[in-house]
């Protein structure tokens, strides 16, 4: 990344503590963009949660902020099935509008450090009954999971990991603030048992 150094100004890229006397620097991208640490929270499923439906559709949500820029860090899930394994396809996609009606389960926004302010997204659920869904802009990532008999203990159950924050040049899916757009976790393929899952998102707020 390229370094700027600022001096006097409150957008000082670079400046020397004046105890310790050590020179402090936020990283920026080549448009400016800071890339240093941000206020980081999660929102995860409480308990594994039976989503109601063996269609194609949309399960869990992160939408926009009324007032911060959300950068999508990684999203996981993992689950079981009602009575017999699948191999279940999971897709992120990215939304133009929310999903709407249906029954949804909030999920706790939770600042990964204390002193961060409240989590901003609109939007942060998993439905237990099918919404109808939002208008998708796209898939931006997809893997398929086994899902093991709910109950059954069972070995080779899998995580669907899509993890954006591993560095690189890809840049991380944003959402803008005050904007119509979500990510969301779908089903890519109906199948005949519904699935009970737990679900993960990550992301930063500035």
């Amino acid at each position: 990344m390229p370094l700027i150094i600022k001096s006097g100004a409150s957008t000082a890229r670079a400046t020397v503590g004046s105890t310790s006397k050590a020179l402090y620097i936020n990283p920026v991208d080549s448009r400016g963009v800071d890339r240093g640490k941000k206020a980081s929270y999660a929102a995860c499923t409480a308990a594994a949660t039976a989503i109601g439906s063996t269609s194609v559709k949309q399960f869990s949500v992160l939408s926009a902020s009324l007032t911060k820029t959300i950068r999508l860090q990684r999203v996981r899930v993992s689950g079981t099935c009602g009575t017999a394994a699948i191999y279940a396809d999971v897709k992120l996609v990215k939304l133009s509008t929310n999903p709407s009606a249906g029954t949804k389960t909030d999920l706790v926004q939770v600042p990964l450090i204390s002193s961060s302010a409240a989590g901003s997204a609109v939007l942060a659920a998993i439905y237990t009954v099918e919404p109808t869904e939002g208008t998708v802009v796209g898939t931006i990532a997809s893997a398929t999971m086994f899902a093991p008999i709910t109950g059954t203990p069972a070995s080779g159950s899998s995580i669907v990991d899509f993890n954006f924050a591993v560095g690189g040049e890809l840049e991380t899916p944003v959402l803008v603030a005050a904007g119509t757009q979500a990510y969301a976790l779908k089903i890519g393929t109906a199948y005949s048992n519904a699935l009970t899952l737990n679900v993960e998102w990550y992301w930063t707020e500035e």
